[in-house]
């Protein structure tokens, strides 16, 4: 049986005007005896079509062409540079599309963890895992055997205790000692995984596992991935197709699952197989007193204020002394900055013609009061949950 094509779809099928079925029946159409509301999983022909212009597309933009016939761009013609690599992401339908993945650029990453304020046991691991990578490609170079271990990162912690932070350094710093290609940070978190329609997940983490090649993945609150007692959620599919990107791309990329401690022992529980995807774990504590302090005093340098006398007693009067679950930490701290320039801002607009130090000096009668400023996060369950 032969079916006339619509006008407007048999350019796209290569000039066809026509299209066999197989079997002489359309494949919309139920077998005798089948239920008419029984889901079918059928296929438009027209992404076939389109899917194909797509991988043409993407064959010509890694030869370093362009697409539309051009000659293409000067440093994809230079035959002795690498072709920079592709990146490929998810639309909104879970399908794939081809980008580039813009140019990282490394500067003295191992300074820049050392400058973080506090973190003394972080930066020590940081430096160990360095090491123990770094040694790991001398022993290939001299013959020895490939131990396997997985270089993925578990991060936990409350929020603001610099944990994207630290992995966008740490990227910089395997790129710069050559254990990463490129040495980008590409941050998720569930909405960027999970789809909200069967066959929609798995494009998704792939899509996001091939812009990561090359640098680090950071996962935000992973453990929204598997919710409690949600074992048919599309996030466990999420989970066994990132396992799987994990293991076969482990030589240049690094996966670090962030969240906060509790929830992220559950995560780990959720499958056998992130046990031995993520071996270790760089805990972050929460900042002390004099640490927050100096995030704030840090805050308000780079962003051109001067603070006045008595304003480091009244930030620290905003701490709290016990600390509530899910501490903010500086999160916490750059909010009360941004009350202060606020509550500064109706201060010095209310003034005629203030001079220049008034317009930049933070007073203490500036800083909000107490409440003002939550001091917790409560952990996300994730866009979908």
């Amino acid at each position: 049986m032969s079916v006339v094509l619509p006008e407007p779809y048999a350019p796209l099928l290569g000039g066809a005007d026509y299209l066999d079925v197989i079997g002489g029946v359309p494949p919309w159409v139920p077998p005798v005896g089948e239920e008419v509301h029984t889901v079918r999983r059928g296929r438009n022909p027209l992404e076939r079509a389109l899917a194909d212009r797509a991988a043409a597309a993407s064959r010509t933009l890694d030869a370093g062409a362009d697409p539309d016939g051009g000659e293409g761009c000067e440093d994809d013609a230079d035959p002795g540079r690498p072709p920079r690599p592709l990146a490929a992401r998810a639309n909104d339908d879970g399908e794939l599309a081809v980008g580039h993945v813009e140019e990282v650029e490394i500067g003295d990453p191992v300074g820049d963890l050392d400058r973080l304020i506090g973190l003394a046991p972080v930066k020590q691991q940081v430096t160990r895992l360095l090491a123990e990578a770094r040694a790991e490609v001398m022993r290939r170079r001299v013959g020895m055997p490939d131990t396997g271990r997985s270089r993925h990162l578990l991060f936990v912690g409350n929020p603001g205790t610099a944990k994207t932070t630290v992995a966008r350094i740490a990227a910089r710093i395997y790129a710069q000692q050559g254990l990463l290609s490129r040495g980008q940070l590409v941050e998720v978190s569930r909405a960027d995984l999970v789809g909200e329609y069967i066959g929609q997940t798995a494009p998704r983490v792939r899509a996001v596992l091939e812009r990561a090649l090359g640098g680090v993945l950071f996962i935000d609150e992973a453990y929204s991935l598997v919710p409690r007692d949600s074992h048919r959620d599309f996030g466990h599919e999420a989970v066994a197709t990132l396992l799987k990107g994990m293991e076969d791309l482990r030589e240049d990329l690094v996966v670090v699952a962030a969240g906060y401690p509790e929830e992220m022992r559950r995560f780990v529980d959720a499958n056998p197989g992130l046990t031995s995807r993520f071996p270790t774990t760089v805990e972050f504590a929460d900042y002390d007193e004099d640490a927050l302090w100096a995030i704030f005093r840090l805050v308000a340098t780079e962003a051109g204020f001067t603070l006045a006398w008595g304003v480091e007693q009244a930030v620290r009067a905003l701490l709290p002394r016990v600390r509530p679950r899910n501490f903010g930490n500086g999160r916490f701290v750059r909010n009360v900055f941004e009350e202060a320039t606020a509550l500064q801002a109706v201060r010095v607009v209310a003034l005629t013609d203030p001079s220049a130090d008034v317009v930049r000096t933070l007073l203490p009668q500036d800083l909000p009061a107490r409440g003002a400023v939550k001091e917790s996060v409560e952990p996300s369950a994730g866009l979908y949950l």
